[in-house]
């Protein structure tokens, strides 16, 4: 199989669910390869006790402007891509 394979499940009428890791924990996530941003559920920011580090405004359904808290993982992983923040610490 090719690195570049994800493997997932086809639900919900045809969206792609895909295994992750954020911050080294598993979950499984939506994936929209044309999304403009990504998201999770608060109770996924809560079990992993993610600091809320500003706020985005975002245009709910096309009608109205909400505001959304942002929040920082220290990794990311879907597949062999994985992402992780590196403190001013490590950089050193």
């Amino acid at each position: 199989m090719s690195p570049w394979r994800i493997n997932g499940q086809f639900r919900f009428d045809g969206l792609f669910v895909v295994p992750a890791l954020l911050n080294n924990q598993p979950f499984k996530l939506l994936f929209d390869p044309g999304a403009a941003i990504s998201t999770i559920k608060p109770s996924a920011a809560a079990l992993l006790e993610l600091p809320i580090v500003g706020s985005q405004r975002l245009l709910q359904g096309g009608y109205y402007l909400i505001d959304c808290p942002v929040y920082q993982l220290d990794s990311f992983q879907v597949g062999f891509i994985r992402r992780a923040r590196t403190s001013a610490r490590n950089a050193a």
